[in-house]
């Protein structure tokens, strides 16, 4: 009935034919006289003209009464457009109904077919009805043809009607779609570990430097991009967006095959990109590469980051960040860093919320190092959550020193010239106060964990060193170049307190300087001993951490523990119990859940198989490829589980993809 509704004109037509052919059948079989027959037939024939002529007469008056009730429904201008009909234009009703079109409708967009009582769907697929409502002219596709389309909804009789009016746009769309396709895209690429690696006689470097060039050159030439290669600075190449599609397709592949390119010990070449797209100009685009170079170096290398925008996106980065064996850079931090001292009033350091270890030795550190310019310090800590106040009763026993201080109290002493270091984290958002940071005058960051989108934008210093295992290391290394004397035996015991922690007593994250800075605080007296004692737990700690491990299932070689209860350690023992289950069998990463502080924290540790900063990175957190952690607010634990696994499914994908 429905279907017959639609035909509603037509359809009495054929209707009444049929039923005239049917009844002179019926009158030929049964009448035998011809004259009646003929008599029959004229008769049935007068009565179908007449009936045909006035169903044609009202369909006619239907019509045309329809036309001028949508013409007095317009406005001046739209009944001038409708009399001359310039363009497309279809009526429908609010079902999508077509009633009806004019010629130009019919040529244009139907292609010379009729759709009266089809819908406008069947005509543009991918037309949704609820655009009749839009005030706001919009675009759509039929085929490979573009239109823009503007609506009138009708009024009076006629109410739940509509006038489409369509003008074509297809070579305005292949115009933009040229422009898009030939924007500008900037991309450097720097030899990340080329101090490390080439430490060789001059045909070895020779050798790998020709490969490297070779190596970026092929990787451009199916392109329509120009390319300056030069390893010993910067490569910088310049591409379409047509052709940068196909490098993001292929995630990047020139990292994989640039670690096929071996030197002496089997040690792989590894490459840093940065790419700048979607500019305004390629000035703009060549910013953003520096910028999306600068975070990939500050994540430890190997990797690509695309800058847009809408900010930045990641490829690669599954190997650890490579040791620099050049000081020179830490030389030119010390150096930035000593003018900081000695340019300042006074100074305040801190580091994250729920200071660790590392954070108080990296903040004695620094302390120390200021107060031998003759500089008031402080270190603005929150006592009540940290989690080293061990080290921070006996530094203050040991030194006789008042130098720690609460951050509403800072916030009062802050004055032109404030110095303010922020120490292992560069992160806004977890620092132990973000007001003291915006009210100083000068700042620093002294940070070893891999660069994050949500950095801290433009300090006065940054040094960040991912290849560092701490804080504390790198406070160490600034040390020995500023004054050596500084560090005395309470701060050397608290550094290499900071060091143990975040290496696992040198098991994770170790590198030659890391056993240098050790060495360092070793003969300004830390006593091993004693720095152990601030790693001792309570019998309570210790059954907790075995009960969290005990807990653990395996998901894809990762241990998840979820912790039922809370208790005041939960924070370090959570940390502890995902570093004890690195040492299960078939763990490569280990991971536990906690509820504290009206979110649920995540602990993440690995051995190095699986970047677990990836993993927590997608989950909004952050850290290194060996210990890294994230928080969830507003979140269930079940929820929290779930997404975890989607985390680490999607992080293994990835790993797997760029093998």
């Amino acid at each position: 009935m429905k279907k017959l509704k639609k035909f509603w004109i037509v359809s009495p037509v054929i209707i009444g034919l049929v039923a005239i052919v049917v009844i002179m059948a019926v009158f030929t079989a049964t009448v035998e006289n011809r004259n009646k027959l003929l008599l029959v037939h004229a008769t049935v024939a007068v009565f179908a003209i007449a009936a045909t002529l006035l169903i044609n007469d009202y369909t006619n008056k239907s019509v045309f009464g329809y036309l001028k009730r949508l013409s007095d429904s317009l406005m001046p201008k739209e009944k001038e457009a409708v009399s001359g009909m310039p363009s497309p234009m279809v009526s429908v009703k609010n079902d999508g109904e077509i009633v009806w079109y004019n010629e130009q409708f019919r040529k244009t967009v139907l292609s010379g077919m009729d759709a009266f009582g089809s819908s406008i769907m069947k005509v543009f697929p991918k037309f949704n009805l609820t655009k009749l409502k839009s005030e706001e002219p919009f675009e759509i596709k039929q085929n490979k043809r573009w239109f823009q389309c503007s609506v009138s909804e009708c009024s009076g009789e006629d109410i739940g009607k509509y006038n489409l009016f369509f003008s074509e746009i297809t070579s305005l769309k292949e115009t933009e779609q040229r422009y898009e396709e030939t924007r500008p895209v900037v991309i450097l690429i720097v030899f990340d570990n080329e101090e490390e690696l080439l430490k060789e006689r001059e045909s070895e470097r020779m050798r790998v430097m020709a490969q490297i060039d070779s190596l970026i050159n092929d990787w451009v030439a199916d392109s329509t991009g120009v390319c300056w290669a030069d390893t010993r600075e910067k490569s910088l190449i310049l591409l379409e967006s047509s052709d940068f599609e196909k490098i993001v397709e292929n995630k990047f592949d020139i990292l994989a095959q640039a670690r096929q390119i071996m030197v002496k010990d089997n040690l792989a070449v590894t490459l840093s990109i940065g790419v700048g797209c979607g500019g305004k100009n390629i000035a703009e685009c060549e910013a953003w590469a520096r910028q999306a170079l600068d975070m990939a170096l500050g994540r430890g290398g190997d990797q690509a980051v695309v800058k847009n925008e809408e900010g930045y996106t990641f490829y690669g980065g599954v190997t650890n960040s490579s040791e620099r064996q050049s000081r020179v850079r830490m030389r030119m931090s010390a150096s930035a860093l000593t003018e900081l001292f000695e340019g300042c009033s006074n100074c305040f350091i801190m580091g994250h919320k729920y200071s660790d270890l590392d954070v108080v030795g990296a903040a004695i550190g620094v302390h120390s190092l200021v107060r031998s310019f003759g500089k008031e310090a402080h270190i603005a800590i929150d006592r009540r959550t940290s989690l080293a106040a061990d080290l921070i009763d006996s530094y203050e026993k040991t030194s006789g020193l008042d130098c720690f201080m609460d951050v509403s109290d800072a916030l009062d002493r802050v004055r032109e010239g404030t110095l303010v270091v922020v120490v292992d984290t560069h992160s806004p958002t977890i620092v132990e106060s973000l007001a003291l940071y915006e009210r100083a005058t000068k700042t620093a960051v002294i940070d070893h964990h891999r660069m994050m989108v949500d950095h801290i934008e433009n300090p006065t210093l940054f040094i960040q060193e991912s290849y560092a295992s701490s804080a504390s290391e790198l406070v160490t290394e600034l040390a020995t170049y500023i004054d050596p004397k500084a560090i005395g035996r309470a701060e050397a015991e608290a550094l290499l307190a900071g060091i143990m922690l975040d290496t696992k007593s040198f098991v994770l994250k170790t590198g030659v300087r890391t056993f240098e800075a050790s060495a360092f605080l070793r003969r300004r007296g830390a006593d091993t001993v004693e720095v152990k004692r601030f790693f001792s737990g309570t019998l309570d700690t210790f059954r907790e951490k075995s009960k969290i491990i005990s807990n653990a299932t395996l998901y894809n070689r990762c241990a998840i523990s979820i912790v039922d209860k809370v208790f005041d350690d939960i924070r370090v023992v959570a940390s502890q119990a995902a570093d004890e289950m690195l040492t299960l069998d078939s763990v490569d990463a280990s991971f536990v859940l906690y509820e504290g502080g009206g979110q649920i924290n995540i602990s993440g540790r690995s051995h190095g198989k699986m970047n677990v900063q990836l993993v927590t990175e997608k989950l909004g957190g952050g850290g290194h490829l060996t210990m890294a952690g994230a928080q969830l607010k507003e979140e269930t634990m079940e929820n929290a589980v779930k997404r975890l696994k989607a985390a680490i499914d999607e992080c293994l994908k990835d790993q797997a993809a760029q093998k």
